[in-house]
């Protein structure tokens, strides 16, 4: 859950951000580059290796570790306790566990994913922000998972924590999860009145499977 929304919907997201690609002046050279990397993307999602390819790939210099527990909800009051509100689209390249690839739009801005299995609520990850172009793209043109749609409230849960909110739209609706991400797997966080059962490690709750349902 590393792209991040908190504050008015006019913040700029936390993020950082991918080393860009030296393209030519041409438009058309940029035009065939960029669909080189698509392509190359594409090639490398078919391989169970394709994290560590992706990180040589794009010289990733670094490593997240995403601690992530998961909620269903149970009322609408985060509506109103919400501080900001975030459209999202997303597909994914690769829905393998070893090694999801997500490709993202929030609020037009483009990132990309990549996600090892989970362990529980622990799992690597690895975010980077690319072109609103690239990732419209890479959405269209290489993405084998169905789009998701969706809205993110996000809701102060005190200590520097938040929660996130994902009401989801179209073919998914009206189901609601709520994530909160917290920096141990034993840290105390505030449950809000909307927060229902916990699903973490529940697949049927990954993303990346929800996908295959729209």
């Amino acid at each position: 859950m590393t792209t991040e929304a908190l504050g008015s919907t006019s913040d700029v997201m936390e993020s950082r951000t991918m080393p860009r690609m030296k393209y030519s002046s041409s438009a058309t050279e940029k035009g065939a580059d960029t669909k080189i990397v698509i392509k190359k993307t594409a090639i490398f999602a078919q391989n169970r290796s394709f994290c560590c390819i992706f990180a040589l790939y794009f010289n990733f210099k670094d490593m997240s570790l995403e601690i992530e527990r998961k909620f269903l909800v149970v009322n609408d009051s985060y509506r109103q306790m919400a501080q900001s509100v975030r459209s999202i689209e997303q597909a994914y390249i690769s829905t393998d566990a070893d090694a999801t690839v997500r490709v993202r739009l929030v609020d037009g801005r483009g990132f990309i994913t990549v996600k090892s299995r989970s362990h529980g609520a622990v799992r690597h990850e690895w975010e980077y922000e690319i072109s609103s172009e690239d990732a419209r793209q890479m959405l269209d043109s290489v993405c084998r998972s169905g789009h998701i749609a969706k809205y993110r409230y996000v809701v102060d849960a005190g200590s520097g924590l938040r929660w996130e909110v994902d009401e989801f739209h179209g073919a998914l609706a009206p189901l609601v999860v709520a994530e909160i991400e917290l920096p141990s797997e034993n840290t105390p966080f505030l449950r809000l009145p909307f927060i229902g059962e916990e699903v973490t490690g529940d697949p049927r709750y990954f993303n990346s499977n929800l996908a295959a349902q729209v």
